[in-house]
């Protein structure tokens, strides 16, 4: 992990460092251009139908706060909520959480409509 000192201006509270990222789904639920996350190394997916990882730069104590959003037309069939599935933020090997976006009706696994925005936000956490 990085200097934690570093961190600290950009900590939503002590030990705690924000993360806001966003982009715009494309054909097939593809992940389009993700901006912001300075911590995050990547997103990939779609996998398993509808999981999306965000990949870390560095392992880190533990994530907290996880907030899956989508900006775009009401549609019950495609996926408009989420849950995190996986939590690997530790890992030394490969640092990071997965995520399956759910339909709001069943709950049943959906890939997000094509061109809505998908924003992420959470929390890193390291020992200060």
């Amino acid at each position: 992990m990085a200097n934690p000192n570093t961190y600290e201006m950009l900590a939503t509270r002590p030990g705690r460092v924000a993360q806001h990222l966003q982009f715009t789904v494309g054909s097939a639920g593809a992940v389009g251009t993700v901006t912001g996350g300075q911590e995050v190394k990547s997103v990939t997916g779609p996998a398993n139908t509808s999981d999306y990882t965000v990949n870390l730069n560095e392992a880190w104590e533990r994530v907290e706060n996880i907030q899956v959003w989508f900006v775009g037309a009401v549609d019950a069939t495609k996926g408009q909520y989420a849950k995190v599935i996986t939590d690997n933020t530790g890992s030394t090997s490969t640092p990071g959480f997965t995520f399956t976006v759910q339909r709001p009706d069943t709950g049943a696994a959906a890939l997000p409509a094509t061109g809505d925005v998908m924003h992420v936000t959470f929390d890193l956490a390291y020992l200060p």
